[in-house]
């Protein structure tokens, strides 16, 4: 050997071995015995014993757990700290809310750059009124780890707020009252509420309470004053949840339960302070629906009629389930997301396509007036119509490439007036990126809708490629702008989504395609999504990331089991991938009510399905992308133990060397932190974690 090529090899070698001693081994937690027969079937679970928080071990885990963590993240570590200078460079000096009018007042709130969170402000609807200070969020959370605001309402008199507080990141609430005279605030010493409603009076309010399991089951009269309650109603079911609301007629409150397919309506007056709920219509299978009245007459948003929803009708006197009749249908094709009603209009907004639109119909004889169709795919919705007398209607517009606005339409003149716009990052410019949507063939030949994002001058192909997916519940995966977006599509990333079918993207149907005995359209319309970008040349195995998170994370588990040497990472945040364990355990939070969404276990061929799909039960050895799984602590919605059994898994399975790295997050929850520069903390770190893997040029 020449003297240039051994000192060429020892200078690799040693390069080599630098390499392989800055990359530590991964932990492992201990085996233990652990199983459970259900159908016939053995359950082995050896890493089960890491969901029982009081474990004496589990903290020598968790902490071998951030060692790992920490010497893994150290190699886009400085990118971090850029994309975290990026983020708050972008956060506005003053950022203001647009101003809602209610009662007679306008409600807004404030936010500087400084502050983690908002200041809540009121102006009386009359000429030089001065503003009110209502609430600093910021003092009320000083010196706590964590804080969120939930219910803000404020009492017909305009003397008393009501709001609702999370200090653990558990999404246990607190009820408070505030005397906006005195500014004295008084603790009602009531947890776990979930909804609120004043009654007339401004003293009583009903008021919905959540079981220890997280179940909104009991609704209640509540002397504010006083803190004494009475039970109106509680809900058995265990797959049914209740919920408060006024809608049109400001003279009722109306109390709904639903379920995963059903639900039913009962309503009360406003200034009823001892009777009971009056039921709508009684609880039939399949039946879904929510009720207003307005003018006497009571409209309705149902499935009655079709799948994709209508609204219905009838006269408030005759108004039994036999006397509803049909309104306005949705269109075919057309999902009914909702509806406000005017004096001699009726606003509804409906999905075509994936991508929402307005129609303006006569409300006497049903007639097609007019319809608002966005220029380019964007979230669009009816917001804050408080006067249904009103010449005008508030609308607002969100798309991939430009932020949020507000806009007042004219019934007479079908003008447009701008009413508010979030303000822009400093120098962004829209016209610099292009937002793109397409379909590709899932393999039953169903065609998926695809968004691409990026910047116009994009490097020649293959590039980098971040693509998301989410595809349970009916949900829709709106345009939505983002001002950390900008950070990746920058680098020369493109950014996408894949509208896999567990959505609701193309209606009831859609969702019904990727849930119960169908969940494996999802992942195999996702894995479609990865092969045709890279059949078609956009991007590379190399070069590919995916993320989802919650039921999104469930498909970036299934999808690593089905394609691992397909993506070069994986980003898998508060990840249902435990699915088997999870719907087997009924004192779980949410689980009897998820039945209708996953499957029932004690079903034989419901039990086999999901067991066949879900990810902690089917990882094998394989050679593993390079995954980063985040997990929050007081998560009672996906438990901390499902990330962290999942990446014990797939380390002991990996015949690879990637990194599988698992992050908890203490001091959170399922959504994740409550202080913005906190969330830009934690968003820098997995962005800048993805980028490393999947920008070529890298030294890795």
């Amino acid at each position: 050997m020449k003297r240039w090529q051994l000192a060429l090899a020892l200078v690799l070698a040693c390069s080599f071995l630098g390499a392989a001693a800055r990359k530590p081994a991964a932990p492992i937690a201990a085996r233990r015995q652990h199983s459970q027969t259900v159908h016939g079937v053995t359950l082995e679970d050896p890493w089960a014993w890491l969901a029982d928080r009081e474990d004496p071990q589990l903290a020598k885990v968790l902490k071998a757990e951030v060692k790992y963590a920490t010497a893994c993240l150290k190699d886009s570590k400085a990118l971090a700290q850029e994309l975290f200078k990026e983020y708050k460079a972008r956060i506005p000096a003053l950022e203001e809310s647009p101003h809602a009018l209610s009662n007679g007042y306008y409600y807004y709130n404030r936010q500087s750059m400084r502050q983690e969170h908002s200041v809540y402000y009121r102006r009386q609807n009359v000429a030089n009124a001065p503003e009110e200070l209502l609430m600093d969020v910021n003092k009320l959370a000083k010196g706590k780890r964590y804080f969120d605001l939930d219910i803000f309402s404020i009492s017909p008199d305009n003397q008393l707020l009501a709001y609702s507080t999370d200090e653990s990141g558990a999404e246990v609430y607190r009820l408070w009252i505030k005397d906006l005279k005195t500014g004295k605030t008084r603790d009602l010493k009531l947890d776990y509420i979930s909804d609120f409603v004043w009654q007339a009076d401004s003293r009583h309010a009903l008021v919905i309470l959540d079981n220890e399991i997280m179940r909104s089951n009991r609704c209640y009269r509540l002397d504010t004053s006083t803190g004494e309650l009475q039970l109106l109603y509680t809900e058995e079911d265990p797959a049914f949840n209740l919920g408060l609301y006024k809608w049109g007629d400001r003279e009722r409150i109306f109390l709904s339960a639903g379920s995963k397919n059903d639900s039913e309506v009962w309503q009360i007056a406003w200034d009823d302070l001892s009777g009971s709920f009056r039921p709508i219509a009684g609880r039939q299978p399949n039946l879904k629906y929510s009720a207003t009245i307005h003018n006497g007459d009571m409209y309705f948003y149902t499935n009655r009629w079709n799948p994709d929803y209508s609204i219905g009708w009838c006269p408030l006197d005759t108004c039994g389930y036999e006397g509803w009749q049909e309104l306005i249908p949705s269109p075919q094709s057309y999902s009914l997301q909702d509806f406000t009603l005017f004096t001699d209009h009726i606003v509804v907004n409906y999905m075509y396509a994936g991508h929402n639109q307005l129609a303006i119909y006569d409300r006497h004889d049903a007639r097609l007036l007019h319809e608002i169709i966005p220029a380019e795919p964007s979230d669009l919705g009816l917001w804050n119509n408080p006067d249904p007398s009103a010449p005008t209607f508030n609308y607002y517009l969100e798309s991939w490439l430009r932020p949020y606005q507000i806009f007042s339409h004219s019934f007479a003149t079908h003008a447009d007036s701008l009413y508010y716009s979030a303000v822009s990052p400093t120098g962004y410019d829209p016209e610099n990126y292009v937002s793109t949507s397409i379909s590709y063939p899932a393999p039953d030949g169903t065609l998926i809708p695809l968004t691409l994002i990026h910047k116009k001058d994009l490097p020649p192909a293959p590039n980098p490629l971040w693509l998301n997916g989410y595809g349970a519940y009916g949900d829709v995966e709106s345009p939505w702008f983002s001002r950390s977006r900008q950070s990746i599509l920058d680098r020369g990333v493109i950014w996408a989504m894949a509208h896999v079918r567990g959505g609701g993207e193309m209606g009831q149907a859609w969702h019904d395609g990727g849930r119960m005995l169908n969940k494996k359209n999802s992942f195999m319309d996702f894995t479609a999504a990865v092969e045709y970008l890279i059949s078609q040349g956009i991007t590379a195995p190399d070069r590919i990331l995916i993320e989802g998170g919650s039921a999104g994370g469930l498909l970036m588990g299934a999808v690593t089991n089905l394609i691992p040497t397909r993506v070069k990472a994986v980003i898998a945040d508060v990840p249902f991938v435990d699915v088997i364990n999870t719907v087997l355990d009924e004192e779980l939070p949410l689980t009897v009510g998820e039945y209708k969404e996953w499957g029932n276990p004690a079903n034989p061929d419901e039990f086999h399905y999901m067991l066949s799909y879900s990810p902690y039960d089917n990882v094998r050895p394989a050679v593993y992308p390079q995954m980063l799984i985040s997990s929050g602590w007081m998560d009672y919605r996906v438990g901390y133990w499902e990330g962290l059994k999942w990446a014990q898994k797939l380390r002991a399975n990996n015949l690879g060397n990637s990194q599988i790295i698992y992050l908890l997050q203490k001091d959170e929850g399922h959504t994740g932190s409550a202080q913005r520069l906190q969330v830009f903390r934690n968003l820098a770190q997995s962005v800048a974690w993805g980028l490393y893997w999947i920008i070529p040029g890298r030294d890795k």
